[in-house]
């Protein structure tokens, strides 16, 4: 992700949570941590379409890039 954004990744650690009744429709970011309903975020890639496996695919890429484009504390603290 540095060579593609050339920038560093912010954080030393992201923890993924997923939860049975998040009400969200697919995930939602927080400094450090991504939260999001089981559908969005865990997949059984030995049970699932192709559809189903890009969608996790890109809705975990969107929260992980919005962690390196859009840091929370950047806007906090600038």
């Amino acid at each position: 992700m540095a060579d593609y954004f050339n920038r560093k990744f912010p954080l030393s650690k992201l923890d993924m949570v997923a939860l049975p009744q998040h009400t969200d429709r697919g995930a939602v970011g927080s400094w450090g941590l991504i939260l999001g309903n089981y559908e969005s975020l865990i997949v059984d890639k030995d049970y699932a379409d192709a559809k189903t496996l890009a969608e996790v695919a890109i809705t975990v890429a969107r929260e992980v890039v919005h962690q390196v484009i859009f840091p929370s504390h950047a806007m906090t603290h600038e």
